[in-house]
């Protein structure tokens, strides 16, 4: 069941970074001339995100930093979050269409709308929730004690991500996107 569990969650993360790669591709066509000189946190941001990927891949495949001992019940757990993780981000970046840019490069479309149906009804930021859940799972799913600090730092991540994001829409959206965000959570309801 142990390397059953890390095989699925392995290849749910495949499944999410192709269809990552094949919407990102697609939604390139819509994106404005970016500028090429890329700022220092912008890089920072995006190579620690490509690093702890590899870093719960490499658990995922067998090595073990510091062993949890939580079992199989801690890596049913995990891979619910990954599971829930994964069909939370699918669904929003589905709802979002042509909508999304890569978080990396807080821009605005030519035909930017603001996206409130589907999870965004009830999440403004429904693809970090997704990100948090997976990566804090798929340390689960790897019986390793950095479950705590993946957590912690995708959550700052994503809240900063979050924040830069919101005061962009802000600006292009104006009072729809304040409005919006009274009736809406960051990243859970009820939560945050």
């Amino acid at each position: 069941m142990n390397q059953t569990l890390r095989y699925l969650t392995i290849i749910l993360l495949i499944i999410w970074v192709g269809y990552w790669k094949l919407k990102a591709n697609q939604a390139q066509k819509e994106k404005p001339e970016i500028k090429k000189d890329r700022t220092p946190i912008y890089l920072l941001s995006k190579y620690s995100f490509w690093f702890l990927d590899g870093i719960i891949l490499l658990q995922l495949a067998g090595l073990s930093l510091l062993p949890s001992g939580f079992g199989i019940a801690g890596q049913i757990m995990g891979f619910s979050l990954v599971s829930i993780g994964f069909i939370i981000a699918i669904f929003a970046r589905i709802s979002l269409s042509s909508n999304w840019s890569n978080a990396f490069d807080y821009q605005i479309k030519k035909k930017h709308e603001l996206v409130a149906q589907g999870v965004y009804t009830f999440i403004r930021h429904p693809i970090y929730t997704g990100m948090i859940l997976a990566g804090t799972g798929a340390e689960l799913v790897a019986d390793s004690f950095i479950f705590i600090p993946v957590f912690i730092g995708m959550f700052v991540w994503a809240y900063i991500q979050a924040k830069n994001e919101e005061l962009i829409l802000s600006v292009h959206f104006g009072k729809s996107y304040k409005d919006y965000m009274m009736q809406t959570w960051m990243f859970a309801p009820y939560i945050i």
